[in-house]
């Protein structure tokens, strides 16, 4: 009798411990441009060789795939019933942006709270099913967390401003920023995820979806894997901001450089962002003895406008009526040569009167 139960015993042991060591495949996903991280909407996953697909939608971008029962989950969808996103960038350069991603309509509570505690935002949201995109701008704190709940869970990240980023407290403002682009419609909902087969041999094939475009990877893969979806789009505008307007109406396109928001083009504002008109100074020599602000057009000529926007005095740059429309600032030097760098350059800008 003794030898029976320890047979059972044994027996039950070896199932548990063999269910334990299951082989998984982890596959992650990921997207750059020229360089810079990319945020990808989904990724629709399709077997090639047993048939059948799955789509992951952001934030997840990691697949378990369990090759012995040809089931899998997703990294966190398959344990809550939310996603939060760590925050991008990280730390946070003048705006952070977050998302989170239901499984079904959930009310929700955001709370931000700095490093001792203290509760800055509290806000309550009602969000429909998919993936919901916000936006912070911080204060002068150098540390915050972001605290999401919702279904009696809880998740938390935090968020780094660095202190030369850091802006008067008044600032301080969570913004919901909306539903994101979503493809339920055209690939089967997160209750048919368990359906999805694969064995040790299957050809899959990934197809990243993100602002810049479609792309698509085919693989066999044998083990964990991380792939990159490259993109290579030049003259990309910054996100959330294609375009910017100054006082006088003249609207410029952007365009993202490195981590850096640029204007296409050159100003040629003649009134200071404050409404006072900059001095126009067309005379050679009153150009020359002036030591205040002024601005000319490219010989003269104002035709020349659209094609050069207008050449300033330096004295215009710093003056406190302000240049620059609002949120916008003449490029430092610094920020000059983290252009240069970035795109290959050498030596240093040259800092002129």
């Amino acid at each position: 009798m003794k030898t029976k139960i320890v047979l059972v015993l044994l027996m039950i042991g070896m199932i548990i411990g063999s269910y334990a060591q299951r082989p998984t495949l982890e596959l992650t996903f990921t997207a750059a441009n020229i360089g810079q991280y990319v945020p990808l909407d989904s990724i629709l996953i399709e077997n090639l060789t047993q048939g059948g697909d799955t789509t992951l939608y952001a934030p997840d971008t990691v697949l378990l795939l369990d090759y012995i029962t040809g089931t899998f989950e997703t990294s966190s969808l398959s344990k809550t019933t939310f996603s939060l996103s760590q925050n991008y960038p990280n730390p946070i350069e003048g705006k952070t942006k977050t998302s989170i991603y239901l499984l079904e309509r959930e009310n929700i509570l955001i709370t931000i709270s700095d490093l001792i505690g203290r509760e800055l935002i509290k806000k309550e949201f009602q969000l429909e099913q998919g993936s919901h995109s916000f936006t912070f701008y911080p204060g002068s704190e150098s540390v915050y967390f972001l605290t999401v709940q919702a279904d009696q869970q809880s998740q938390t990240i935090k968020m780094f401003n660095a202190p030369s980023n850091a802006v008067s407290s008044g600032m301080l403002r969570l913004e919901y920023t909306g539903h994101l682009s979503s493809r339920v419609g055209e690939f089967k909902t997160t209750s048919a995820l368990n359906n999805f087969l694969f064995a040790i041999g299957d050809e899959l094939k990934f197809t990243a979806f993100s602002t810049l475009g479609d792309l698509t990877i085919m693989d066999t893969p044998d083990g964990n894997q991380t792939y990159t979806f490259q993109y290579y789009a030049t003259g990309v505008p910054c996100p959330d901001m294609p375009t910017v307007t100054d006082i006088d109406g003249n609207v410029y396109n952007t365009v993202l450089i490195g981590g850096q928001c640029w204007m296409k083009e050159n100003l040629k504002t003649t009134t200071y962002n404050n409404g006072t008109p900059i001095p126009h100074a067309p005379d050679a020599s009153t150009w020359t003895n002036l030591s205040s602000g002024a601005y000319v057009w490219y010989d003269n000529d104002i035709s020349w406008k659209n094609s050069y926007g207008a050449l300033y005095k330096w004295y215009t740059t710093v003056d406190g009526n302000g240049l620059c429309p609002t949120g916008w600032h003449v490029a430092t030097n610094d920020e000059w040569t983290v252009l240069t760098d970035y795109i290959g350059g050498i030596g240093s800008p040259m800092e002129t009167n």
